[in-house]
């Protein structure tokens, strides 16, 4: 493995090795000098943690390749530019929103202190992925700048920002599909904010909710599910491994498009969607429609759907600011649970929790 001859010490040699073979899954290793005791995740894949002395380490995971993440040593909470309301909402769940300093978009954001913090200039939006404002950032000055993979293309304004001691984060909870493996991510930020113990504990929390919800699911019958609408020309409907279709299953639903296998999204043709979920009980997700009407307005064939003409159809905007910003997008990451609770809500059809859902409103 490349990355190894990276590091001197035979410490890291080991977690390397560990981390990126077995997933960090070993209890400990110890050498003349030190004792690495790994942190094993529940459900991730995509990082690993071990504890050394009284600090942590952490590592990314990219297919068989493992890089340590270079973190703040001061033990001081870092200041920080986000490019994605995902990576803020996983502050928000740990009451750090006042680390961020720099993000994408300010219209994309709804957490009131963020917000607050935007209107008193102490956040400056940066750009997005592909277009950053580089001198912004560097005269920000933040500690970490998170980012995803996905904007890898980028690699030279990331040398050049590393150059000015701000550390490059690589997030991308985005691959993970079982919805408490994007939730684990929350370990991760309480490595890079010195903030593990907390972090472990409401993950433990957020696992707990789910789990007890789902349980709650087993043996009920079990409502076919369909989701989203087209964009142009195209319905994607989420892969049978895919973490909608993994809810929609804890939730005590049959999802559709379960044996579409092994991609996370396919691109299909109305008339294909209809064939198969024409006679669907239930219709979540629905992109950026409001009422029954919009939706009817935009393509007649949508009320065709059984779904439609009972009125059975949800979307994931309850929460959501007149430039388009969702607070589904922002911390649903974070908190599996209440998706799951409002999910389950819905295809229980136990209505009288309706004012208590967190991301759903039902369309009129």
């Amino acid at each position: 493995m490349n990355n190894c001859k990276k590091y001197r010490y035979k410490l890291i040699l080991i977690s390397v090795f560990f981390c990126s073979i077995i997933g960090c899954k070993n209890a400990r290793k110890t050498n003349s000098d030190n004792t690495s005791e790994f942190i094993p995740n529940k459900y991730s894949k995509q990082f690993c943690i071990s504890r050394q002395a009284n600090k942590y380490v952490l590592f990314n995971i990219s297919g068989t390749d493992t890089e340590k993440v270079d973190l703040v040593e001061n033990n001081k909470l870092p200041r920080v530019a986000v490019l994605s309301t995902v990576f803020a909402g996983f502050l928000e769940a740990l009451n750090l929103q006042h680390c961020i300093v720099g993000l994408d978009k300010i219209n994309y954001y709804n957490d009131s202190i963020i917000l607050k913090k935007y209107a008193d200039k102490s956040i400056k939006e940066i750009g997005e992925e592909g277009n950053l404002r580089i001198e912004d950032i560097i005269a920000l000055k933040p500690d970490y700048l998170i980012v995803s993979s996905f904007s890898g293309a980028q690699k030279e304004s990331y040398t050049l920002l590393k150059k000015f001691g701000i550390k490059i984060i690589f997030c991308d909870n985005f691959k993970e599909q079982h919805p408490l493996a994007r939730a684990e991510w929350l370990k991760f930020f309480g490595v890079l904010f010195n903030c593990y113990p907390q972090a472990d504990s409401l993950f433990n929390t957020i696992e707990t909710n789910y789990n007890s919800i789902k349980t709650m699911s087993l043996n009920k019958l079990k409502p076919k599910v369909l989701t989203d609408a087209p964009f142009g020309d195209s319905w994607f409907v989420p892969g049978g491994n895919s973490f909608t279709a993994k809810l929609i299953e804890d939730a005590g639903g049959e999802y559709l498009f379960k044996h579409k296998m092994p991609l996370f999204s396919y691109a299909l043709h109305l008339e294909e969607v209809l064939t198969t979920a024409h006679n669907a009980d239930v219709w979540l997700n629905i992109n950026q429609y409001k009422t029954l009407e919009e939706l009817a307005q935009t393509d007649k064939r949508y009320t065709l759907f059984k779904p439609f003409k009972n009125k059975m159809l949800f979307n994931n905007n309850k929460q959501e600011n007149s430039k388009g910003g969702n607070v589904f997008w922002e911390i649903g990451a974070a908190r599996p649970d209440w998706i799951l609770s409002d999910m389950n809500a819905i295809i229980s059809k136990n209505y009288s929790s309706k004012k208590n859902w967190y991301f759903y409103n039902r369309l009129k």
